[in-house]
């Protein structure tokens, strides 16, 4: 189990590293020069190659990417140099700042998640074919077919306009938090909640179809067998495996989320944060959420084998077949 980990563990860290490069190459490829579209059409070539000394741009790229990826790795990621950025603030810090609102954001989407999909997936796999199943399968259809900003505008326009029910935008005050105005989350993580457990949900009454009608749960209900216990101890618990891998693959889709609707709700998080930094041309910040995006990617579904390992023992390496 140690080896299978420490295995598993060098192969997360060398993608990272290739997608930190390729991260790094893409931005840097960028046409046009970081310093002149900081200084503007009026700077003079003296203002301009001193800035780029200043950001380290006159080093050859190797010597530049080594440098960025050393100071990555000690939390150092770059300072803020688009127009109108203080030249004391950096990335890191403004990462710290607005980091917390969107693992609140996250995290209270995750928590949601996780139920709702059991509770969605178990219903509709039991009434297969039924009403229930067919009204949750058209709203799921719904919802994966329409884009998240598409989603919150609507939601905006029937719980704030229509029935002023809740703010329109997660605005916060200098020094505010959502954990003391949790209003604002509602609309952005309901908006986040909708496409996910549609996708999850459908995934999972899938594989609750399939362990239903396998020959092993017949043979269960012929011995006997409560159907509630077949349903909640054997369907589900087999079905779980899957929706465990399925949820953390969509670690991404919910990182993408979260910069389209706190950009459509004005929420303070990293996500805004990212949207204004590429209309700013704030290439470090860019590449600092597009870096930890990836590692959450990496290691949520490193955390999902190892639950799948957890819930079934038989999984794990050296374990008897």
């Amino acid at each position: 189990m140690a080896t299978y980990l420490l295995r598993r563990l060098g192969i997360a860290v060398a993608t990272l590293l290739a997608l930190s490069f390729l991260v790094f190459s893409a931005l840097e490829a960028l046409p046009g020069d970081l310093a002149s579209r900081i200084l503007g059409r009026g700077a003079t070539p003296r203002a301009v190659a001193e800035l780029n000394a200043q950001l380290g741009l006159d080093q050859p790229f190797l010597s530049r990417y080594f440098s960025w990826l050393g100071n990555f790795l000690q939390g150092d990621f770059g300072t803020l140099v688009g127009k109108g950025s203080n030249s004391s603030a950096t990335v890191s810090g403004l990462l710290a700042n607005q980091g917390v609102n969107s693992l609140l954001l996250g995290g209270v989407t995750l928590l949601l998640l996780v139920p709702i999909v059991l509770v969605v997936g178990s219903v509709t796999a039991v009434r297969a074919g039924g009403v229930t199943d067919s009204v949750i399968s058209g709203l799921s259809f719904v919802f994966l077919s329409v884009p998240e900003f598409v989603v919150g505008t609507v939601l905006i326009y029937l719980l704030s306009v229509r029935l002023d029910l809740l703010p329109p935008l997660s605005l916060l005050g200098q020094g505010e938090s959502p954990i003391t105005q949790p209003e604002v989350l509602v609309l952005p993580v309901l908006t986040l909640l909708l496409g996910l457990v549609a996708f999850a949900g459908r995934f999972l009454r899938a594989s609750m179809i399939d362990v239903l009608t396998s020959e092993f749960v017949q043979s269960a209900r012929l011995n006997g067998t409560p159907e509630r216990r077949i349903v909640w101890k054997i369907a589900l618990r087999s079905a779980l495996v899957p929706t465990v891998q399925i949820i953390a693959m969509l670690v991404p889709y919910l990182v993408g989320g979260l910069i389209i609707v706190e950009t459509v709700f004005s929420y303070p998080g990293i996500g805004s944060q990212f949207s204004a930094g590429v209309l700013s041309g704030e290439i470090r910040l860019v590449q600092a959420v597009a870096v930890l995006s990836a590692a959450m990617t990496v290691f949520a579904n490193l955390g999902a084998d190892l639950l799948v390992m957890f819930l079934v023992p038989k999984l794990r390496p050296g374990a008897s077949r």
